[in-house]
């Protein structure tokens, strides 16, 4: 019987996480029963094993509350330090307090309140004038080349507090001057923030964090002989939205996944980074069996071989077993000693139960393959065994790995803190098993799930995300 390792770890879940990842590369997969021409077999071998690549799409969201907390710690509260004006002024600027932060499609708007200290450069300098500026700005993001890209434009201000000069009593309107500030901002301060913005969102440090994730399996059997790998190939962000006082970013994860005893040699992918118009709600989840017929052999032998089976001169013991796979059949040859010395060969197809959601073995067909001629009564009894014991017990085995993935999937689902300060939630809506095949002596299929997710972002640490 398959089991999942223990209890499932957060980094179990954080990876699956990636796993749990709008579109696949839809492999037609023929399994014709004629013999083809050679290149057309080394063709129909290199289609089977080309890995399906799933997309898992879901919205992260934040509060704008938790957002603006994140950005103003980013964010120095020194906005400008400094900056040399016409006429003789200098001017000091820092935030008066947070700045508001929505992001809106792939756009990011902020509204910045700035004091403002004003100063002639003169023989007068202890002479100050105290202002506050709110400024308007939009910021637009965008990846080219594996790199995140800012442009900070100043759209609109207005002055919450007009600056007044006051030489020897006598108040100097400075007002003038406002135009020279919002004109230097414009560049100085747009700058400022498009290189916070670039140095904190450091693609390849993600690039590594997410690839060094995907180093190791994220689930294995209770054996620790079959283990499940995956293999990112892009990261997308869809167009941003505010809704409930909340900022949903939707998130695409194409990636290839497969099960088996080691990782394939082919199964390695050079992460991508993106921007996507649109995004679709379900995710579609792939996963490529590539389970060795020994070790289904092995946990068969453990269920079938030594045992007797009937009874008085109807007793047949199986002695030996051995499972083997051919284009879409299982092949299972057992001796046997006892009311019939000889060997036996059968064989199943196996298919996939839309109504049940189980692996079912059909067609099967039963042979003497050697030994002396047999009699209806033990033919019976040895297909009974054939049926109701090495038929079932594959069954159960297959399975059972069908049921550890779909509770692994809906543990993950059920509003589950993949680490501090994010969950997860959502909906198994469906899974499906496709193109059953054997080949180099591995059982292939391609299990499809389609799924819902939603993570929220309920507290971030600033520091985890700046760039080192």
């Amino acid at each position: 019987m398959i089991e999942k390792t223990g209890c499932i770890t957060d980094t179990k879940l954080y990876k699956i996480l990636w796993l749990v990842v709008i579109f696949m590369i839809c492999v037609p997969f023929s399994c014709s029963k004629k013999i083809a021409p050679p290149l057309k077999d080394a063709q129909q071998m290199m289609n089977l094993k080309r890995i399906p690549i799933s997309t898992v799409n879901f919205n992260i969201s934040i509060s704008d509350y938790e957002l603006n907390r994140v950005v103003n710690e980013l964010v120095n509260t020194t906005i400008g330090e400094g900056l040399v004006l016409e006429d003789g002024y200098k001017c000091k600027a820092r935030l008066a307090s947070q700045m508001q932060v929505q992001a809106v499609d792939n756009t990011i708007h902020l509204v910045l309140p700035i004091d403002l200290e004003i100063q002639p450069r003169s023989q007068i300098s202890q002479v100050k004038a105290m202002g506050q500026l709110e400024l308007q700005l939009v910021n637009k993001l965008d990846i080219f080349n594996n790199q995140i890209l800012s442009k900070t434009d100043l759209i609109d201000y207005r002055w919450l507090k007009k600056p007044i000069l006051k030489v020897y009593g006598l108040p100097i309107p400075i007002e003038p001057i406002a135009n020279q500030i919002v004109k230097r901002y414009k560049s100085e301060l747009c700058a400022k923030l498009d290189l916070t913005l670039v140095k904190n969102l450091d693609l390849n440090k993600i690039k590594k964090s997410v690839q060094q994730f995907f180093t190791t399996p994220f689930y294995s059997t209770e054996d620790n002989i079959i283990h499940v790998y995956s293999s990112p190939v892009e990261l997308a962000l869809g167009p941003a939205s505010y809704r409930n006082n909340e900022i949903s970013l939707p998130v695409l994860i194409y990636l290839e996944n497969v099960i088996s005893e080691s990782k394939p040699e082919e199964l390695y992918n050079d992460l991508t980074f993106s921007m996507r118009p649109y995004v679709e709600e379900s995710s579609l989840f792939y996963l490529q069996s590539r389970i060795p017929v020994n070790y289904l052999e092995i946990l068969t032998k453990e269920a079938v071989e030594n045992q007797e089976f009937g009874s008085g001169m109807a007793r047949i013991k199986i002695t030996s077993l051995n499972l083997s796979g051919q284009e879409d059949k299982v092949s299972v040859g057992f001796n046997s000693t006892g009311a019939f010395n000889g060997r036996f060969l059968m064989t199943f197809i196996p298919e996939f139960n839309q109504e049940s959601k189980l692996i079912e073995l059909k067609e099967l067909k039963l042979k003497v393959e050697n030994g002396k001629s047999i009699n209806k009564a033990i033919f019976s009894l040895v297909r009974g065994i054939a049926e109701g014991k090495i038929k079932k017990t594959l069954e159960e085995q297959l399975n059972t790995m069908i049921k550890d993935y779909k509770e692994s999937i809906q543990t993950l689902l059920d509003d589950k803190e993949l680490v501090h300060g994010l969950n997860m939630n959502g909906e198994l809506e469906d899974f499906n098993i496709r193109n059953f095949y054997f080949m180099d002596n591995r059982m292939y299929f391609n299990l499809e799930s389609k799924l819902k997710l939603k993570l929220k972002v309920n507290y971030v640490d600033p520091m985890k995300i700046l760039r080192k």
